[in-house]
């Protein structure tokens, strides 16, 4: 392997990072080339480990509150780390040992459209995160451990049902920040979210041959150095290019992978790609310059990975996912994750459940109060989940580029959970796995694909990430969301490793209970749905 490579990457990663805080993980994906990469190591000693998982919301609150993935982004010198949910924003303290200390929180107005998945830490010291129609800036006072509400600006232009979905920034002076709608409107809006502030807007194309255009974006967007916005919508991916000196956004390109017919399966979050975009470098001597966009077409038979030219938006590269079995495991595979990129390679996750559904979440959760993205996501909340994770290469030929198939692993799962590189040497990527019953924390080795180990953890569904991002810290940890808090698994320096867990939230095990007894045809449906309803209290 040429060690120099994983070292350039790194500096492209520092180059993208100039928004944000100077910090290990400011925002969802760690950089906005969404590489989800660090060179930080991550735990490396399965003999060693520790789990820790630490509920956050108080048990009073509705359980659908608190049922969402909490993402987690660093500020400077990771003193404090931010979490966002549903209801709430978080503020935890790192200790010198690594561990976390809930120090503050601060309760909003519930919004089951948007969960702040994608926020970000500011290089202004401040925190961003979203409601449905409002961009929000955080600050966190130390001394009376409060979160303060710096700034809440409300988009008033938006159309009925349109909610925000994605959050980054620019790497201009003054690091604007940009958003983009589930409608699939760009926009770029100052970072100081004054009440005079005027966003300038772009509507992406593709309403119109969109079959559901209010989920034409369900994913965020990845954004390069010279403030070019790359987007993936039902239908295409799209690239906006926003120019300081005038303050413009103008459309560079748009390219079709999909006719916006592909319908909404079940485990995912929207039709279409089920992936935020991540850019790939040209070559390493130019990484600060993005060669390809890389995302997955959601399809199912087959899926494919897709590269597109980052400059002219044309197809590059596509290549059949199948996990080294195209007449089993890869005959029918779908993915909800961003691919995970590092240099020339890519790899990619499988979240096809829509075959084990289940009498609950077929016929019972839909029957609740809920909105579609929850019933969509219901499998993966109650612990579906998929095997098969494939790596891929980008190589040249005499065409141009071509996909080539470096290693396939069937055996391993990533649940719904977004997988996080170590670009330490040996390079392992991590993500949150199910054996079984079994939610585990899985290590595999970046260049062969092999697994390194796994971490058992347990079969609650409060260790379940529901969707959020496996991030390396920087204790020889990874951190990330769950269901109902934060879980940091650790290397313990030798000690005797002890796991500790707060009391499960007893209306959580209820519902697992009703789910796990309703799919094994032990409680009729009747019965199923009136349970949950008493549980849910409504």
């Amino acid at each position: 392997m040429n060690l120099l490579v994983p070292f350039l990457g790194l500096l492209a990663l520092t180059q993208a990072l100039s928004p944000f805080e100077n910090s290990s993980w400011p925002i969802t994906h760690h950089d906005s080339w969404n590489s989800d990469a660090s060179p930080h190591p991550g735990p490396r000693v399965k003999s060693s480990l520790h789990a820790k998982r630490t509920l956050l919301l108080p048990r009073d609150l509705h359980p659908f509150t608190i049922a969402d993935p909490i993402s987690l982004v660093t500020s400077h010198s990771d003193t404090i780390i931010w979490a966002s949910s549903i209801s709430s924003v978080v503020a935890l303290s790192r200790k010198s040992d690594g561990s976390l200390v809930l120090e503050a929180a601060h309760y909003r107005a519930l919004n089951f459209e948007f969960h702040g998945a994608y926020s970000l830490a500011h290089r202004n010291g401040l925190y961003y995160t979203t409601s449905d129609v409002s961009i929000q800036a955080y600050s966190y006072d130390p001394v009376h451990k409060t979160i303060m509400v710096e700034h809440n600006f409300t988009l008033t232009d938006l159309r009925d049902g349109e909610h925000l979905i994605g959050l980054s920034a620019l790497a201009t002076s003054s690091a604007e920040l940009v958003y983009c709608t589930s409608y699939g409107v760009v926009g770029v809006i100052e970072a100081s979210l004054s009440k005079d502030s005027k966003p300038v807007s772009l509507q992406l194309p593709g309403l119109n041959e969109a079959a559901m255009p209010e989920k034409l974006v369900s994913n965020s967007f990845a954004v390069d150095d010279d403030c070019g916005i790359y987007v993936v919508t039902s239908v295409a991916v799209n690239k906006a290019a926003y120019t300081e000196s005038d303050q413009s956004l103008k459309l560079a390109w748009s390219t079709s992978y999909s006719d916006g017919q592909d319908p909404w399966l079940m485990g995912r979050l929207g039709p279409g790609s089920g992936s935020s975009p991540t850019l790939m470098a040209a070559s390493s001597d130019q990484i600060n310059k993005p060669g390809y966009v890389i995302i997955t077409d959601g399809r199912v038979s087959p899926m494919s990975i897709l590269a597109f030219d980052a400059e002219s938006g044309a197809l590059s590269a596509s290549a059949a996912v199948d996990f080294g079995d195209p007449e089993g495991l890869g005959s029918a595979v779908t993915s909800e994750q961003s691919v995970v990129v590092a240099d020339r390679r890519a790899m990619v996750v499988n979240n096809y459940v829509v075959d084990q559904v289940g009498i609950f979440c077929g016929k019972i959760f839909p029957s609740l109060p809920v909105n579609d993205v929850l019933v969509h996501s219901c499998p993966m909340m109650f612990g579906k989940h998929a095997f098969g994770i494939q790596q891929f290469e980008l190589v040249d030929d005499n065409d141009g580029v071509l996909w080539s198939v470096t290693w396939s692993n069937g055996d391993v799962s990533c649940t719904s959970s977004i997988p996080g590189l170590s670009t330490k040497i040996p390079m392992s990527v991590f993500c949150l796995g199910r054996r079984g019953r079994t939610f585990t924390l899985e290590s595999v080795d970046w260049d062969t694909g092999k697994s390194l180990w796994y971490k058992a953890l347990g079969c609650s569904l409060a260790w379940n990430s529901q969707y959020a991002g496996t991030e390396i810290g920087t204790h020889d940890d990874v951190i990330m969301g769950t269901l109902t808090g934060v879980l940091r698994v650790s290397s313990s320096n030798g000690e005797t490793p002890e796991d500790w867990t707060d009391t499960d939230d007893p209306r959580w095990v209820a519902l697992q209970n009703i789910q796990e007894g309703a799919d094994a045809g032990n409680i009729p449906v009747n019965v199923g749905h009136r349970a949950a309803r008493e549980v849910l209290n409504i």
